[in-house]
C-alpha cells in the first residue's frame, strides 16, 4: 500500500483547526516550528483514503478563508520508507525560557546544571511542547511557580505541564483530565 505524506504550513494561530483536521482524518501528526509564526504540520494517509484527504481539504480551505495559509502538499512516500518512524526526524530538542528542555527520549542530551529537563516522547501536537499554547504556558510556569508553590493542571492532556511545574519545584499539584 502506498501512503502519502500531507502537510501544510501554518501561522500559530491556526495550528488548533489543522492540528484538529489533522488527528481526525490522518494517522499520526507532527509539528516541525519553522520561525517565530509559523509551524509546518504533517499527517499520513494511504493512497485510497480519498474521502479523508477530501475532508482535510475542505477544512483547510475553510480556515484559509480567515486567514491565508501555505499550499497543502500531498506527497507520495516511498514504499520501503519507514514512515511509521520517519515523523521522529522532525522533533528536536526544544528550549524553552531560561531553563526548561524537552528532550525527545530518543535524542541524547547533556543538560546544563540549571536545565529542568522533560524526557517525553511526543506524539500529537497537544502536550509535546510546540503547540503555541503548551509553548507560553511552558514560559508562564518558569515565570510563576516558586518553590513549594501549588498549581492546579486542567484539562492535562499528556501531563508537561504538570511535570514542568513539579521540575520548576511546585510543592503539590492536581492534575485533572477527563
Amino acid at each position: 500500500m502506498t501512503w502519502h505524506e500531507i502537510s501544510i504550513t501554518v501561522p500559530f494561530e491556526y495550528v488548533d483547526p489543522i492540528s484538529y483536521l489533522f488527528d481526525r482524518y490522518g494517522h499520526g501528526m507532527s509539528m516541525e516550528v519553522l520561525g517565530a509564526n509559523e509551524v509546518l504540520l504533517r499527517t499520513y494517509l494511504p493512497s485510497t483514503s480519498r474521502q479523508r484527504l477530501a475532508h482535510i481539504e475542505v477544512g483547510v480551505k475553510l480556515v484559509g478563508i480567515l486567514q491565508p495559509l501555505g499550499e497543502l502538499l500531498v506527497d507520495s512516500l516511498d514504499d520501503d520508507e519507514d514512515w511509521q518512524n520517519a515523523w521522529k526526524s522532525h522533533f528536536n530538542l526544544l528550549k524553552l525560557g531560561r531553563h526548561l528542555v524537552i528532550k525527545p527520549s530518543w535524542i541524547d542530551y547533556q543538560p546544563e546544571p540549571e536545565d529542568r529537563v522533560i524526557d517525553l516522547d511526543p506524539g500529537l501536537a497537544f502536550g509535546t511542547g510546540y503547540h503555541p499554547t503548551t509553548y507560553t504556558c511552558l514560559e508562564v510556569l518558569e515565570r510563576l511557580v516558586h518553590p513549594g508553590a501549588a498549581v492546579l493542571d486542567l484539562g492535562t492532556g499528556s501531563g508537561i505541564l504538570t511535570i514542568a511545574a513539579i521540575k520548576l519545584g511546585a510543592g503539590e499539584v492536581l492534575a485533572l483530565d477527563t
